[in-house]
C-alpha cells in the first residue's frame, strides 16, 4: 500500500511577519494553481485567507515606512550638521586674515544670509530651503568663493544628502496615505485557522478521494514548510552568532 502523504506541521507563530508573509503568499499561489474547486477547499476561507494575506502585505510596507523614518532622522542631523557648518565657516571667514578667503566669505555671507536658521525648519520647508540654497550656490559666480573657502567638495555632499532626503520624505507620505496603521497580530491569528482549513480539508479530500492535483498540492505545502523551516533555523543561528560576537 502507497505510503499517505500528510501535511508536515509548522509553528506559523514563530515567524516573523515578513516570513509569514511570505508563507502565506506561497499558498495563495498553490491554492490558485490547483483552483479551490478541485482542492475542495471553501470558498469563504480562502477568500478570506487571500483578503487578510493583501493587508499584511501592506503591513510590511509599513514596515518599510518606519525604517525610512529612522533613516529621514539620520539625514536631518546630517543635513543640520553641514548646514551649521557651511554658516559657521562662512561667518568665520568674514575676519580671516588672507584677503582672498576674507572676500570669499563676504561674499558668500550675503548669497547664504537668507537661509541661516534652516536647521530648525520643518522637515519639507527644510528641504526646499536647502533647494534654494543649493541653486545660489551653484551659480557660476559663487564656485570661485566655494573654492577659496575648501566648501566645493561639502556642497556636493549637502546636495546628494538633502536630494535623498527629499526623495524619503515623499516616499513616506505617499506610503503612510496608503497603508493604514494596523496589527498584523490579530490578521495572523485569523489566517492560522484559515491555514489549517485549507490544507487539513485538501489533506481529507486526497485521502477521500485521491487525484494528482491534491497531491501535488500537499507535496508543495510539505516542501514550503521544510523551506521555511531551515530559512527560520538560519536566521536564528545568524542572529544567535552576531549576540555572541557582540559580547567577546
Amino acid at each position: 500500500m502507497a505510503t499517505m502523504l500528510k501535511p508536515n506541521e509548522i509553528n506559523l507563530a514563530r515567524l516573523n511577519n515578513a516570513e509569514f508573509t511570505f508563507f502565506a503568499g506561497q499558498i495563495c499561489t498553490y491554492v490558485n494553481e490547483g483552483t479551490v474547486e478541485a482542492l475542495h477547499v471553501p470558498q469563504e476561507t480562502y477568500s478570506a485567507f487571500s483578503a487578510n494575506y493583501d493587508k499584511l502585505i501592506d503591513l510590511v510596507d509599513q514596515s518599510r515606512i518606519a525604517s525610512e523614518t529612522a533613516r529621514i532622522t539620520e539625514l536631518d542631523k546630517q543635513v543640520d550638521d553641514l548646514l551649521s557648518y557651511f554658516f559657521s565657516t562662512v561667518k568665520t571667514g568674514c575676519n580671516h586674515p588672507i584677503e582672498v578667503k576674507r572676500t570669499a566669505a563676504q561674499a558668500l555671507q550675503n548669497v547664504m544670509k537668507p537661509y541661516f536658521g534652516a536647521q530648525s525648519l520643518p522637515q519639507r520647508q527644510q528641504v526646499q530651503t536647502v533647494d534654494g540654497l543649493l541653486k545660489d550656490l551653484k551659480k557660476d559666480e559663487n564656485k570661485a568663493h566655494l573654492t577659496a573657502l575648501g566648501l566645493s567638495e561639502e556642497l556636493v555632499y549637502l546636495e546628494e544628502m538633502n536630494a535623498e532626503y527629499k526623495s524619503l520624505i515623499e516616499s513616506r507620505a505617499a506610503n503612510q496615505m496608503a497603508n493604514p496603521v494596523e496589527s498584523a497580530k490579530p490578521i495572523r491569528m485569523e489566517m492560522y485557522d484559515q491555514y489549517d482549513e485549507i490544507v487539513t480539508t485538501a489533506w481529507a479530500f486526497s485521502i477521500a478521494s485521491p487525484s494528482d492535483v491534491l497531491t501535488a498540492f500537499i507535496t508543495k505545502v510539505n516542501k514550503l514548510i521544510a523551506d521555511t523551516n531551515q530559512a527560520y533555523n538560519q536566521r536564528m543561528a545568524e542572529r544567535k552568532k552576531s549576540t555572541e560576537e557582540n559580547k567577546a
